[in-house]
């Protein structure tokens, strides 16, 4: 297959000059030192060339792949050039792409729908013109992907999933392409089918620079540039692969026949062959060295002048007001679909009813006896804790999901932060609304509260508000742990202390004067406090009671024993709104950290 020359591209030369690379590392005595990765390697990528960078487990390909392609923009020192110009990373973003190695995708969109989003987000537009759409089936079609449009990502095989990442890309015509090892994982035919689609991508002027933990001499071949990196992170060989046997002639060391070359060298570089390694870094003056790559240079330095400037698409200028405003729109449809298809809204949903019927029945009819008013309390405020929890793991169990994809898409520039932040919020709040919404009828009706619209729209009000900050709490422990279990256990331990400071297990009036303050900021206090106004407040009559006396047939006597006295409904609200508000800046802002670091 050839891409047609609509797919055709000018490329990008890029340089690195002295790169070194250090991490942090614990000691057995528990101090922190400092592991170096890569040790002051050189070397040049080519327009038009398909690059390798090859050497054994952790000998620091991944480390200079993320270096050079900007992923990593600290913690190294070093040089890196673009047409022999100093690197400026917004600019190279918008040219550049990374594709990692595992392949980060939204498993409810079919691959028509996943590239035509891709295309939309990175060409700032609503809808596709006939131009666009015409791209798309062409990138499909030479990726061997148009047959399969229709079928949703979670079907594919793993080698339609890469091929897929390599089209999510290709629609803003990057002129350099950075791949984390593209054929891991995959079988033999479609590691060849992925390395064949490198090779086409390279042909039509990209500069192609992938990581390969292991090819068949077959596969080296396809490379036309061989880096190679020893395990203390220095270069032992950069050139053309064509001449990699002669190099290694010079040293005296010859293939033996019938073995893999580029085995070989990773052998070599092992020190399975002796001292070799070192005398090979100090001939290739670890990778400064372009004797090997002459060809390549002198093929080069006759386009140098017409590759001084750069052009960015820059096909649709808005302002960036517009272009936020695209995003979410764009992003909010796309959230919308995979969410109606995913099964989990069901289970949200059925859980908050079933949940709901059983209090029912449980608590049936205790609102309106003043004889059960301990029983209904107990309500009220173990459902604040249901929807509480049930919210808050809601997000634990889902955004965790969402930030591989996230960090890939945000980084390869398809949309900012701050529109795939709100549009998130924006979509999942409609199901939130609907599922407090469904608990609060069944449970308000069945257990006997008073049936005013005021005060069920109030009491509603109130959880839903609840609601949305546990999402939040839930959200945050998500992004601050990986692990779901570390998530799950730190937000119970979070929100155990609000629950003792809700003003229902224990009295403000009761509470040692130390502690008095934690009322004032407990969200769960704030949140009883209007949800007891709304049912035993607003001027209510009178309980029904038959007893012969009943003290707390009077709605007034059950706010005062519970140190309540007063109808602070709407401060409470935005009391908690104002927490919700400030939490959900914060965990912004954790995210936001967190993608830098990531």
């Amino acid at each position: 297959m050839e891409l047609n020359s609509m797919l055709s591209n000018k490329g990008l030369d890029l340089r690195f000059v002295d790169i070194t690379y250090k991490v942090n590392n614990w000691t057995d005595t528990f101090k922190i030192e400092k592991k170096t990765i890569l040790k002051g390697v050189s070397g040049a990528f080519y327009q038009g060339q398909l690059c390798a960078i090859i050497g054994c487990s952790g000998s620091g390909k991944s480390s200079l792949l993320n270096v050079i392609s900007g992923y990593k923009t600290s913690g190294y020192s070093g040089m890196i050039f673009i047409n022999d110009k100093p690197q400026e990373l917004e600019s190279f973003h918008k040219q550049s792409c990374y594709i990692m190695q595992e392949d980060q995708l939204h498993k409810q969109l079919t691959v028509r729908e996943a590239i035509e989003f891709a295309s939309k987000l990175k060409c700032l537009t609503l809808s596709l013109n006939t131009s666009k759409l015409k791209m798309i089936d062409l990138i499909l079609e030479n990726l061997n992907l148009l047959k399969i449009q229709h079928t949703a990502t979670l079907n594919l095989s793993g080698g339609e999933r890469r091929k897929l990442s390599i089209a999510l890309e290709l629609v803003h015509n990057p002129s350099i392409m950075f791949f984390d090892e593209p054929t891991s994982g995959l079988d033999s035919l479609s590691a060849n089918q992925v390395l064949a689609t490198l090779r086409e991508l390279a042909n039509t002027g990209r500069n192609i620079i992938c990581t390969i933990h292991q090819a068949s001499a077959s596969q080296l071949k396809i490379f036309d540039i061989l880096y190679v990196l020893t395990p203390s992170g220095q270069c032992i060989y950069h050139g053309l692969t064509s001449n990699l046997l002669d190099y290694l002639a010079v040293q005296g060391l010859r293939c033996p026949l019938y073995h893999n070359t580029a085995d070989y060298i990773i052998e070599i570089s092992l020190g399975e062959y002796g001292d070799q390694a070192e005398k090979l870094v100090k001939y290739i003056d670890n990778g400064k060295s372009t004797e090997w790559l002459k060809i390549t240079c002198q093929k080069h330095l006759v386009k140098e002048d017409q590759l001084i400037d750069v052009n960015i698409n820059d096909e649709y200028k808005n302002t960036q007001f517009t272009n936020h405003l695209i995003q979410l729109v764009i992003l909010s449809h796309r959230s919308t679909v995979k969410t109606l298809r995913e099964k989990f809204i069901t289970t949200r949903l059925m859980v908050h009813i079933i949940v709901s019927a059983v209090y029912g029945w449980v608590y049936f009819g205790v609102g309106i006896n003043a004889s059960f008013i301990h029983d209904n309390l107990m309500l009220l405020f173990f459902s604040l804790l249901f929807i509480m929890y049930t919210a808050s793991s809601s997000m634990i169990i889902n955004f965790p999901l969402e930030i591989p994809i996230l960090s890939k898409e945000h980084f390869n520039q398809w949309y900012s932060l701050s529109s795939y932040y709100l549009s998130f919020t924006i979509v999942d709040l409609p199901i939130q609304v609907l599922c407090t919404f469904l608990y609060c009828v069944v449970l308000y009706y069945f257990t006997g509260q008073p049936l005013e619209w005021p005060r069920f729209g109030l009491y509603t009000l109130m959880m839903l508000m609840v609601g949305l900050l546990s999402q939040t709490i839930g959200m945050l422990m998500g992004i601050l742990f990986n692990d779901l279990r570390f998530s799950t256990i730190l937000t119970s331990f979070l929100l155990m202390p609000w629950m003792m400071f809700g003003g229902i297990f224990i009295k403000i009036s009761d509470t040692p004067e130390i502690f008095r303050w934690l009322f004032d900021i407990s969200f769960m206090k704030h949140a009883m406090e209007g949800i007891v106004h709304c049912v035993y407040g607003l001027d209510r009559p009178r309980l029904y009671c038959p007893k012969i006396y009943c003290y707390s047939s009077s709605p007034s006597n059950i706010l005062k024993d519970l140190d309540m006295p007063v109808n602070k409904y709407w401060f409470n609200f935005f009391a908690v709104t104002a927490i919700y508000l400030l939490l959900k800046v914060f965990t912004y802002l954790v995210l936001k950290k967190k993608l830098k670091i990531h």
